[in-house]
Formats: C-alpha cells, structure tokens, sequence
C-alpha cells in the first residue's frame, strides 16, 4: 500500500477493480483506517487574511447548541465522489465542520467510482462494497453526494441531533437543487425571480481566470425570460426579474414552473430552473436571510411512502449494518427500506445545503457561472472559525 498526497489532502488509496476506496484525514500519511479528526491539527492557514464578512447565518436553536451528548457520539461521512472541481468546494465546509476545527466530523471516507459500468451485477457488487464500509452500529453516518457545494453552518449539528432523536429511518438535510425541495422553497417563498441575462457582454469563457464573485444583489436586473431550456451555448450569468412592488410571485422566471412531480421538468431537467435556484439561495446568504429557507421537520413519508433524492442523509449504523443495500440505492433507501421498516423518513428543514444538479442539468457547470460562485463562497467562509458566522 502506497501513500500518496492529493488536493484533498494526505490520503491512503486501495485499489480494486473499477472502485477506489479513500479515506480522508487531516494529518499524515497512515494505514487506510483514517485518523479522527479530533486529534487532527487546525488545516485553515495561519497566513490567510481575517474574513470581512457582510453576512451572516442564523445561530443554532437552544434545543442543538446546549446539546450534550455530541462528544459522545462519532461522525463519519461519506462521499461518492467523482467530480475533482465539485469536491474542491465540499472539502472545505468538511474540513470546517471537522473535530479539529470545532465540528462533529470525525471521519470522511471518499468512494470513487472509476468506470463507467451498464452491467447490474457489477452495480450491485458496487454498492455493497460501498455501504459494507457502514460497519459501526453506534455511530451516526453521513452520505453525502460529491456536488453537494455548500453547507449552512450548524447544518451538521442539526442533522446528528435529529438523527439521535431516533425519531426517522433517516433524515434528509433541506437541499437546494433537489426536485422534492424546489417545489417545497416555491410554495414557501424563499425563492427570487432569477433568470438568464441575454444582454450581458461580461460572460466569463470556460476557462477564464477571471474572478468571480457569489454575490448577485448588485446584478444588472433582466427581462422576463421563463423558458426552461437557454437558446445559445454561452456561459450566462442571471438576474433578477423585477416584480410589482412588494410581490414576489417568480413572474417572468423559469422557477415559476416549478411542481410537485420527482420528474419535474423545472426541477430535474432544467438548467436554467436549476441556475436560477442557486442563485435564489445566493441572493438568501448575502442578504442573511436563509432563515426563509429554514422549516420544521418534515414528514416526507406522511402521505404515503414515496421516492426522493438521497443527497444528503444521516442515519445510525445500525440501520444499514448487516443489509443488502441495492444497486439502486436511493430507491432502497428513500423509500424501500423504511415502507420495511414501517419508520418514516424526515427532512431536517434547519440543515440547509446545496446540490450542484442532476446529470440530466450538467449545463449549470457549463453554461453558468454557479460553480464558479459556489467556489468564491467556500473560500470565503473557509478562514473563519464555525460559529464566527452566525448572527
């Protein structure tokens, strides 16, 4: 076994036929069980300028923060990864929510998928490889898809403390960019009329090295432009459509379409839908309100047990220790698992996230710059202590 050192830090690499497993850890180069976090040394750099900051995150409720029974309990994460651009971003909100820097996360173990296979027997011995690594009962694990590029602060604390109520199967965090959730944040209010700007001669060209910034208050405002596909290849920035004073209708903007419907057309196919809802939750962080994004806990199962996306979850080991976990593992564990199990699902509405888009919406990398604002977002964030956000 050879040690090697990669962006996402030291690491040990095992490799088998089509799967790499990596355990992640701060510290140096060991065996592939990964070191805790907990006895890991602080990784933001000393050198790096104090944050200046003009926002701010709502603060834990009381019931989480006076908690007492997280330092009992270990956290591990994992992450099927294969997008090296995406996991630059995510790595920095793991490592910020690590033990070493004040977090939970005591380890992150990264599964990578290094071929691309049609054959269901080579799916199935995939995904039990993957899930065999579940192996402590009495920890809490955290699955967590690779495009997942940003994560609130005190979205970990809420999801370990739900998860240890025992009161759900397992319990999704509030994802933006997931099908069930968009329809949910339309129906709330928490999403801004956003749509592509046509007029814009600024857009960035892949590759460019130009900065970018994740703030979007200060964009020039757009015709309305409701079309769920873009008319050219371009890489377009968004803007706000304005609306009638003191309404917030989506008027003139693709998420207007959004429905209820795990296909949706707005929520699951389209980019400009999905472009426009990162850039709603740009426009919540700047103005320091993702409290609008932020419900109860949901029971997602209350009307029926029913399919949803599994991009963020926790749950106990010991659901999953011992089980065949299928191929089609967000079937099997949305919805399969607990209709066995006759126990819920819940969405925690506190643990607020965002998912990048689905493989049918790979143009929100290409044809946009939200990637690129996700990325000057984390860095922002990075050098600043967790907590030292909230308002």
């Amino acid at each position: 076994m050879k040690a090697k050192t990669s962006f996402l830090g030291p690491t040990v690499a095992v490799a088998i036929p089509i799967l790499i497993l990596i355990a992640l850890f701060v510290g140096h180069s060991s065996t592939f069980v990964a070191r805790t976090y907990s006895s890991a040394p602080d990784v933001r750099k000393e050198s790096r300028p104090s944050s200046t900051n003009s926002f701010c995150f709502p603060k834990l409720p009381d019931h989480v923060a006076n908690h007492k029974n997280f330092s009992n309990v270990e956290v591990n994460v994992f992450v099927f990864y294969g997008r090296r651009e995406n996991t630059l971003v995510l790595d920095r909100y793991l490592r910020r929510n690590s033990r070493a820097n004040g977090g939970l996360i005591n380890r992150v173990l990264f599964i990578t998928n290094m071929a691309v296979t049609h054959n269901s027997e080579n799916l199935s011995w995939i995904m039990e490889l993957s899930y065999n690594h579940i192996s402590d009962p009495n920890a809490i694990y955290l699955k967590i898809d690779d495009d997942i590029v940003f994560i609130e602060d005190g979205a970990i604390e809420t999801m370990v403390y739900e998860v240890m109520s025992r009161k759900w199967a397992i319990v999704s965090g509030n994802v933006v960019g997931n099908f069930y959730f968009t329809h949910l944040h339309h129906r709330s209010g928490a999403l801004r009329p956003y749509a592509v700007d046509y007029d814009d001669k600024g857009i960035l060209h892949p590759g460019s090295q130009t900065k970018v910034s994740w703030r979007v208050k200060k964009l020039p405002s757009v015709e309305p432009h409701d079309a769920l596909s873009l008319s050219d290849s371009k890489k377009r920035r968004l803007g706000l459509v304005p609306q009638k004073a003191g309404f917030n209708t989506l008027e003139g903007s693709p998420l207007a379409k959004a429905r209820k419907n795990p296909w949706d057309d707005c929520a699951w196919k389209s980019v400009h839908c999905g472009a426009a809802s990162h850039y709603s939750v740009f426009d919540a962080i700047e103005e320091s309100d993702t409290n609008r994004y932020h419900f109860a806990m949901w029971d997602i199962h209350a009307e029926g047990y029913e399919r949803f996306s599994i991009n963020f979850l926790g749950f106990w080991g010991s659901l999953l220790v011992g089980q065949e976990v299928w191929s089609d593992d967000e079937l099997y564990l949305s919805h399969k698992l607990p209709e066995k199990l006759r126990i819920h699902n819940g969405v925690n509405g506190r643990a607020l996230v965002a998912h990048l888009g689905y493989f049918t919406q790979d143009g929100i990398r290409n044809l946009t710059d939200v990637l690129e604002k996700y990325d000057a977002l984390s860095q922002e964030i990075e050098p600043t202590k967790l907590g030292e956000l909230y308002c």
